[in-house]
């Protein structure tokens, strides 16, 4: 029989490592698994985006304690993290409307955000491309990790300063409250929490069937680095990810702005593609993404997706050396629902934490502070 803990996590992405993190902070002793050699999932595969401003107002104090915790990790790690925000750009009528629809009354909403000029987009970003540029929308809030980096940071600073037990390779297949086991090895919790990410099929699979959970596959891109001296500025959107984040879903000119775009690039709407740009620690850009939705994808990329992402960058982006180094895509689970996370709880003890989609990284540390709150009262 192996160890007792107060609380097991399976799952080593960023939403089982945030339960870890504000577990051990309460002082129970935390054992976190992880069925890889080393998280290879959603987390280490996004943008490394901290993106406040896609997330409805309601969520925003959830928000905003996540992004404190983010900081908190880069001061108590030393990873790379850039405080410089976000920029949304337009170049038709109808995308500013939006912008402007969305900055009437956003500060008191409890967003940070002021429209810019065009030559204050500029100055901000030096890549954008000035060519019909109407303005944009600067958000102050927004963070960029690197997520290849940040995640193993986190992981070693849960071991090293918090005394987190760490399990690589260590695929859990059967739990039977308190134990858990990965079929050599058994282990006991007073607490398990199960952060599954994509792997909706060995533990629990009649409770992750929810008809609220949907899968995402995303395709993204990365350049070779940019060099020393680059600067991208803020992270970068253009008009197409107006039509993806909930933040803009009631501003009154959204419909309008989707009927062209669905008249103008059916394509892009019907591969639920938007398109962003951030950098990494080594001044890469990373660049995506587009949105398949349903269970078990094929696990080969489309060349064509990622030309139309291409295409529809140099709409708003020009730079020297696009050149793409590295294509990938990730999977992800998602609410249908609209909800911010999905849980289950099929035995007493057990709990299921599942569903925040492509805003893992925004929301995590805030959720798990949340539940972790809850399960100790």
């Amino acid at each position: 029989m192996g160890k007792f803990y107060d609380v097991a996590i399976v799952g080593g992405g960023i939403v089982g490592a945030a339960h870890a993190l504000h577990a051990a902070e309460a002082g129970l002793r935390v054992a976190l698994f992880e069925r890889h050699a080393r998280p290879v999932g959603a987390t280490i595969r996004n943008f490394g985006m901290v993106w406040p401003i896609g997330q409805p107002a309601d969520r925003m104090e959830l928000v905003m304690r996540s992004r404190a915790t983010w900081l908190r990790m880069a001061r108590a790690t030393g990873m790379w993290i850039r405080e410089e925000g976000s920029l949304h750009v337009a170049y038709h009528q109808d995308e500013w409307r939006v912008l402007q629809e969305f900055a009437d009354g956003a500060n008191e909403r409890g967003y940070d955000v002021t429209l810019y000029t065009p030559r204050q987009c500029m100055e901000r970003s030096p890549g954008l491309n000035p060519e019909g540029l109407i303005g944009g929308l600067y958000s102050s809030t927004e963070l960029n990790v690197d997520p290849r980096q940040a995640l193993p940071l986190v992981h070693r600073y849960l071991g090293e300063q918090l005394q987190v037990d760490l399990y690589y390779s260590s695929a859990i297949s059967s739990i039977d409250h308190p134990r858990l086991s990965d079929g050599k090895r058994v282990w006991e919790a007073s607490q398990i929490i199960v952060a599954s990410g994509a792997d909706l099929s060995t533990l629990y699979p009649d409770w992750h069937s929810d008809e609220r959970l949907i899968q995402s596959k995303l395709q993204m891109m990365r350049t070779v680095p940019q060099g020393l001296d680059y600067r991208l500025g803020t992270n970068l959107a253009g008009g197409l990810t107006l039509l993806h984040y909930d933040a803009f879903a009631k501003c009154p000119g959204i419909d309008e702005l989707r009927e062209r775009m669905a008249a103008e690039r059916p394509e892009y709407l019907g591969n639920g593609i938007h398109v962003m740009v951030s950098a990494t620690s080594d001044n890469a850009l990373t660049i995506g993404d587009s949105h398949e939705y349903g269970r078990d994808f094929p696990p080969f990329n489309s060349a064509r997706i990622n030309e139309l992402i291409l295409d529809y960058l140099t709409t708003f982006f020009r730079e020297p050396k696009i050149r793409i180094a590295e294509t990938w895509n990730g999977v992800y689970t998602k609410t249908t629902d609209g909800s911010m996370y999905w849980t289950g709880s099929p035995d007493p003890g057990v709990l299921l934490v599942n569903g925040l989609g492509g805003a893992g990284m925004t929301l995590s540390f805030g959720v798990a502070g949340q539940i972790i709150d809850d399960l100790l009262r």
